[in-house]
């Protein structure tokens, strides 16, 4: 049973390391983020919501030591703001069984920049993405490689369903040229996958409701202060909303990974603990039945080294015995634990033979203490009551 804590224990620490070093497609350094919460019958035409973020753009960016500011629908790695249906022009129907939509996410031109999330093929948004211009959109990787395999991506265009400001219905499909892939940005299930995903000029589709995203030069809390005059010099009566570094959503994502991690080490710790204990206490105990034996022993020639020998092998027989019967309980707790690993398989090779490591190791030591006051036994002391 200890094994098979200790197993799940490692498998759990593993999983939390892996998610700590996947890629996120995007830099945690230096960036604040927070949500505006504005009515959504605030505005009464759509280009009354870009002018307000305009200048809302244009008051965060002249706060001494910002950097760059971005208004988006979505946070990365909290997931983009809508899922929605699409569909490739001049391209077969896709299976919407397989594929039932892709994250649809609202950006300003500045939210790359901001993020340092790198475009792979093509551009990114300028301010000339408005809405008097040609309609474009951005793919990610992950979109890119699973429908235009083969295909140049910037030459092809797709169809989305129009969301009206201020309201969850969608109108007719709008054609979207594509014009730019990025590299992908894990926004799925705790960092665990990247899915694909659209972003489209704010500027072309504005919603009224937004999150900002500001890149500082130096500790992004020093700003918020600063960047919370400029937010209330354009509105007043609106307060900053999960005002948070990247960091800390990082931090957040990963607390139940996390919590996992604790538990499961605790327990583990408290089993090789009382295994260590337990097998100590039953090793002492063996010896001092066999004190007589091991003075007959020594007394028709037996040396020291043979009855610590005799003794650690024992109790490491044993050891081994429960090993093998804890290695089938550790399968059942990595086949238990599989939906809550990254990157970890129920049979984890390094895992488990860690784990079986650290146990072996705890047993020899909790077996050397009796076998080593055994090894000093005095012949004559013990053969007294002979």
């Amino acid at each position: 049973m200890a094994l098979t804590l200790l197993a799940g224990g490692g498998l759990a620490l593993r999983s939390f390391w892996n998610l700590t070093r996947v890629d996120l497609g995007v830099r945690t350094d230096h960036v604040l983020t927070f949500f505006l919460p504005v009515p959504r019958n605030r505005f009464s035409a759509v280009e009354h919501i870009n002018q307000y973020y305009r200048q809302m753009l244009e008051k965060i960016e002249s706060v001494p030591g910002v950097q760059k500011a971005a208004v988006t629908t979505g946070m990365p790695t909290r997931g983009t703001g809508f899922g929605m249906d699409f569909s490739i022009v001049g391209a077969p129907p896709i299976d919407r069984a397989a594929w039932p939509g892709a994250g649809f996410q609202m950006v300003t031109p500045g939210y790359f920049e901001t993020f340092g999330i790198r475009v792979i093929k093509g551009r990114s948004f300028t301010e000339q993405d408005s809405a008097n211009n040609t309609r474009v959109a951005m793919v990610n990787e992950n979109f890119a490689n699973r429908f235009f395999s083969g295909v140049d991506p910037l030459t092809k265009r797709i169809l989305v369903d129009e969301l009206t400001p201020g309201s969850m219905q969608s109108g007719p499909p709008v054609e979207w040229q594509i014009v730019g892939v990025f590299h992908n940005v894990r926004n799925g299930r705790g960092l665990r996958r990247d899915n694909p995903e659209i972003y489209v000029p704010f500027w072309q589709s504005p919603w009224p409701q937004a999150s900002v995203a500001v890149r500082t030069s130096d500790d992004p809390t020093s700003v918020t202060r600063s960047v919370a005059a400029a937010v209330n010099s354009i509105d007043p009566d609106l307060p900053l909303a999960g005002v948070k570094t990247m960091d800390q959503h990082i931090d957040e994502v990963l607390a139940f990974d996390r919590f996992g991690m604790v538990l499961y080490g605790s327990f583990a710790a408290l089993a090789l603990l009382l295994a260590a204990v337990g097998i100590y206490g039953v090793m002492a105990f063996a010896v001092a039945q066999r004190t007589q034996e091991f003075g007959v022993r020594m007394a028709l020639g037996a040396r020291g080294a043979n009855i610590l020998s005799m003794v650690l092998r024992e109790g490491g027989t044993l050891a081994f015995i429960g090993l093998g019967l804890g290695l089938g309980g550790a399968y059942l707790v990595g086949r238990a634990m599989k939906s809550t690993l990254y990157g970890v398989g129920a049979l984890d090779i390094g895992a488990f033979s860690a784990a079986a490591f650290v146990l072996l190791m705890a047993a020899l030591m909790a077996c050397y203490v009796p076998a080593r006051r055994a090894s000093k036994v005095d012949p004559t002391v013990a053969l007294k009551c002979e």
